[in-house]
């Protein structure tokens, strides 16, 4: 054979293995991408799942908070209304009282 005929060879032969090993690097990154792509995939839905029950958490505390306050206002008109109460029916013994020691009649 010519020297650049073989010389021609050896260079392809060069250039296939590394065509090769390229190829074999390529589909290993390949291989590594899909595994990851699994894992980012239930990562994701992991996160959504944890999202979904934080807001259900916080969205239920918001409810009982909501419900308190609620009472404790309802609670407290409930008390100035009993206030009130006590202080007409208070005010009436009162006119009782003074109509009495002024000696008018009721």
């Amino acid at each position: 054979m010519s020297t650049t005929r073989e010389r021609d060879i050896r260079l392809m032969n060069h250039q296939l293995a590394d065509l090769q090993r390229n190829l074999q690097e390529l589909q290993a990154h390949a291989t590594k991408t899909a595994e990851q792509y699994e894992v980012i995939k239930k990562l994701g839905k992991s996160q959504a799942s944890l999202f979904m029950s934080a807001h259900a958490v916080f969205q239920l505390i918001t409810e009982k908070k909501e419900a308190y306050r609620q009472a404790m206002i309802k609670a407290q008109a409930d008390e100035d209304e009993h206030l009130a109460a006590d202080d007409e029916h208070e005010d009436a013994g009162h006119e009782v009282h003074r109509s009495l020691n002024d000696g008018e009649d009721i």
